[in-house]
């Protein structure tokens, strides 16, 4: 079987043979003390004794909300959604009018943390309770390492190895997407098939209402 290789001009396109992805939502503090919401797929474990996850965030040309809010209060929550949460986890990633808060416009519940001040969000079924340890440049992102101080998780929806029951609910696995002039198409993984979601921008249209680290991720502007 041929291969093609990539040509160096294009060697940035690289990370998109990783897709599919499994995003999550991150949320942290923003400067008032409102609560951020946003969703991101470049999170990674690095490390299981300490616990310790990598999470990327954007940082040229334009610097994602999020990694301000991480460097300024230190901690952060990643909340693993489910499959029906596809519409709004998608929505929290567009641009919004100044004032206008995403956690509260997507109707998210805020569940209390035990180890760190950012909440979970409610209708997630697994939460990480973060707290960065390094900031590392690396390109037009910066990866940062945290520890895990604590974990929660809807007992019913993993097994005793915290592994998700398949026959209970589904991973949210993301495809692709592609922008338009006025709203997203985003495709993603269930068990009979594909889920195919239309989803308009926030702002009556707006191309670059979401950057996204990868042209087929879910790491977004926020």
């Amino acid at each position: 079987m041929s291969k093609t290789y990539l040509g160096e001009d294009k060697l940035s396109q690289a990370i998109y043979l990783l897709q599919p992805s499994r995003p999550v939502l991150v949320t942290s503090h923003n400067a008032d003390g409102s609560i951020n919401v946003a969703p991101f797929s470049w999170l990674v474990p690095v490390s299981a004794n300490p616990p310790l996850v990598g999470l990327a965030l954007l940082t040229h040309p334009r610097r994602q909300h999020t990694l301000d809010n991480i460097q300024r209060e230190g901690t952060f929550v990643v909340n693993l959604p489910g499959l029906e949460l596809a519409e709004r986890m998608v929505r929290t990633s567009y641009r919004y009018p100044p004032g206008v808060n995403k956690f509260a416009q997507m109707d998210f519940q805020p569940e209390p943390s035990r180890a760190v001040a950012p909440p979970g969000i409610g209708e997630c079924r697994a939460h990480l309770e973060c707290r960065a340890q390094q900031f590392i440049p690396t390109g037009d992102h910066t990866l940062i390492i945290a520890a895990v101080l604590a974990a929660r998780y809807e007992s019913d929806l993993f097994d005793e190895n915290l592994l998700l029951r398949l026959d209970r609910t589904a991973p949210v696995v993301h495809l692709r997407q592609r922008k338009g002039p006025t709203g997203q198409t985003h495709m993603f993984l269930e068990p009979a098939g594909i889920r195919t979601l239309e989803i308009p921008y926030a702002s009556g249209g707006d191309p670059d209402a979401s950057n996204g680290q990868a042209k087929n991720g879910t790491n977004q502007t926020s």
